[in-house]
């Protein structure tokens, strides 16, 4: 096994790296719970008064560019609705190209990579001591090191301290069509919803609740989808008094792309085209993975209606929210955030799906967010990305919460008009490559330590690898892109939450470095 980076193996540079985190970790991290337990004690004496409802609801696997208010096909009324009512973000990006490491970005303001579980991981390092697994560069440990992610219980999120100050605080996974070791897991597995209570399921509400929601919604369960949400409006429906902090998580349009009868009746097609039955295209991608090298353009069609078919059944069950919202006049005095983790890729790049590949289908996510003070029917070029969300949430919010995070807050850039933040680049880490953005330029790393240099104004699609004529632009962001990997290194030994383990997790690094 070994580390490369930027192209040749460097011992002494990731030795250093780590040396010099376990000298600074043990003074950051003694100094790093005497902040949090200060924190915690400040938080319990003040004196907050809450003022503002957050509803965050996010949508798996929907790329920005499928919205009508992104310029896309599919009809989104609801959705778009939102950001005539608010500001919407044209450049945000994911901070991973799946569920796991974008949630984590979403709930604390860091990058994925800085939360590791000491106990599985030194369970990991001993696979790897005796030969079980190995590796053959940085990139393919993240994916493995995606196993055993964990939020430090001591890092107060957001849903910890609003809880503490009097919020309900409630959240709903959408994913019955998932499997159980799916992101269902990934969003319970690393501590992603602590200070959040899990609502009803469909199947605990009585017929007369159902009714309620119904006629106050015009909901109808035409599917396990819309299944889900009826818990979500119920509880929107009956909350009055008590402020609330409530996170919807919507599962599709992940594949497998299947939209309700009513959404796929109206797909253009010509069936006789397919090279297969047209249930086919609705499978599991597991199912389905490897005849898509077989796919015929006409397939690739379909398969993308269904999508934003899928995607507009999105918008509909969005529009019931908001009525259940508006039902106890809460929608004026509710911070509302859409968002989804990650895009959703139809062989552009030659990748479908979101498994591999940090192309802008994959990783350039709608957000869009409304609320009190917040301009109206804004649209906003600044690049951010999801370690951003929480550290402006809280701003937002007037609570204090969200130890030392790598994002930052566009609170300004929401409800003062202000043109421009602090100039910032952001980092999207792959599980076989990353990439940096700064300005209009994208920089690449792939799992081979070849670049691709695209120049997002000029060419959105990323068709034109401009990384040979731009020598001096690559050199320059590789240069900053290591300035921060050591700089999430060191972060990610101050986040470790355990001190005992600490010592043990480090010398197994320098271990495995070593070797």
């Amino acid at each position: 096994m070994s580390f490369v980076v930027q192209g040749k193996t460097n011992w002494k540079f990731l030795l250093i790296i780590f040396i010099l985190a376990a000298i600074m970790g043990g003074t950051v991290l003694v100094y790093q719970y005497w902040w949090l337990s200060q924190e915690k004690v400040k938080i319990g004496r003040e004196q907050f008064l809450p003022k503002y409802n957050l509803l965050i609801i996010v949508s798996d696997s929907l790329r920005a560019d499928a919205l009508s208010c992104y310029g896309g096909e599919a009809n989104t009324p609801n959705i778009c609705g939102l950001a005539k009512q608010g500001v919407l973000f044209e450049n945000a990006y994911s901070n991973g190209q799946s569920t796991l490491p974008s949630s984590l970005s979403i709930f604390t303001g860091n990058y994925p990579n800085m939360y590791i579980d000491p106990g599985m991981a030194l369970d990991f390092f001993k696979l790897y001591e005796n030969k079980i697994i190995t590796f053959d560069n940085i990139d393919e440990f993240n994916k493995v090191s995606s196993l055993f992610r964990k939020i430090n219980d001591k890092e107060l999120l957001l849903a910890t301290v609003l809880e503490r100050n009097g919020y309900d605080t409630k959240y709903k996974l959408d994913f019955s069509s998932l499997d159980p070791f799916g992101s269902r897991h990934f969003l319970n597995c690393c501590n992603q919803l602590q200070g959040l209570e899990k609502l009803k399921e469909y199947k605990d509400l009585i017929e007369k609740e159902i009714n309620f929601i119904e006629d106050n919604t015009d909901i109808k369960n035409i599917g396990l989808g819309y299944e889900e949400t009826y818990s979500v409006l119920d509880y929107l429906l009956n909350i009055k008094e008590k402020k609330f902090f409530t996170m919807m998580w919507i599962s599709d349009p992940h594949e497998p792309y299947s939209p309700p009868e009513k959404f796929k009746k109206n797909i253009n097609i010509e069936f006789s085209k397919l090279s297969r039955k047209s249930e086919f295209y609705e499978l599991r991608y597991s199912q389905l993975g490897l005849n898509l090298p077989n796919f015929t353009g006409y397939d690739i069609y379909y398969l993308k209606q269904l999508y934003l078919k899928e995607v507009e059944s999105v918008d509909e069950r969005v529009g019931y929210i908001l009525k259940a919202l508006e039902h106890n006049g809460l929608k004026n005095n509710t911070f509302i955030v859409f968002t989804a983790d990650h895009g959703e890729g139809f062989g552009e790049h030659g990748i479908f799906y979101h498994q591999d590949g940090l192309y802008n289908e994959i990783i350039h996510v709608p957000l869009i967010i409304t609320g009190p003070n917040i301009i109206k029917g804004r649209r906003i070029k600044e690049i951010v990305s999801h370690i951003d969300l929480m550290p402006t949430l809280k701003d937002l919010m007037g609570v204090d919460c969200l130890y030392n995070p790598s994002g930052k807050s566009y609170k300004s850039l929401l409800v003062s008009g202000k043109d421009s933040v602090e100039q910032r680049f952001q980092i999207i880490e792959g599980y076989l490559s990353s990439a940096f953005i700064e300005n209009n330029y994208k920089l690449i790393i792939n799992k081979d330590n070849t670049f691709e240099l695209y120049n997002l104004f000029e060419d959105p699609g990323e068709l034109n690898n401009v990384s040979k004529e731009n020598q001096a632009i690559v050199s320059k962001m590789k240069q900053k892109m290591s300035q921060l990997r050591i700089e999430k290194l060191i972060k990610m030994i101050k986040n470790l939450p355990n001190i005992q383990d600490k010592g043990k997790y480090i010398s197994g690094l320098l271990r495995w470095i070593k070797e």
